[in-house]
């Protein structure tokens, strides 16, 4: 993969001593995603409002009526974890978001899984301006004053700025 990726950088203009940087920065990000999805889960709670609805009820009932040991062997798995994570009880964080600890912990496991269900959606658009924002094209320099002269020079022998001459507008319409 990071062959792969060595390659596509390259073709984009990039070096590729910048691998490394690329990497961490899209990690960074994806932090960050998920960090900025907590507060919106606590706010708008969607995966709650998606469950109180009657399709995926209705999922998850026939779900337990066809696969009732597997259900209640996942109840089981999730209580025990539950019971673990009430040992780190760490208050401080949800009462600076102003919520509830049981809130707190809903939003966050909402805002895991809306990160990860919609990784195919903002991962390849946060790639991507992540690879615009390092390509080597954007960190050329402006060109001097004999640069910009030269190239003036070079457009007026071609007549690139001049009017058209009659001759010019004749031989178009002789066309």
């Amino acid at each position: 993969m990071v062959l792969k990726l060595k390659q596509y950088l390259q073709d984009h203009n990039i070096d590729p001593k910048k691998v490394g940087q690329i990497l961490i920065t899209f990690k960074i990000c994806a932090w960050m995603t998920w960090a900025t999805a907590v507060p919106i889960c606590a706010r708008l709670q969607p995966l709650r409002r998606l469950v109180k609805l009657s399709g995926p009820r209705r999922l998850y009932g026939n779900f337990k009526r066809k696969y009732p040991n597997v259900s209640q062997k996942f109840l089981l798995m999730f209580t025990k974890i539950s019971r673990k994570f009430i040992v780190f009880n760490k208050k401080w964080i949800p009462e600076a978001f102003g919520q509830k600890h049981k809130d707190f912990g809903l939003a966050v496991a909402e805002a895991t899984l809306l990160s990860k269900l919609l990784m195919p959606i903002w991962g390849p658009l946060e790639f991507l301006a992540i690879v615009r924002l390092y390509q080597s094209r954007w960190n050329v320099a402006l060109p001097t004053i004999d640069e910009l002269e030269q190239s003036l020079e070079q457009s007026s022998q071609i007549g690139l700025f001049g009017l058209p001459t009659t001759t010019d507008n004749e031989n178009s319409d002789n066309v």
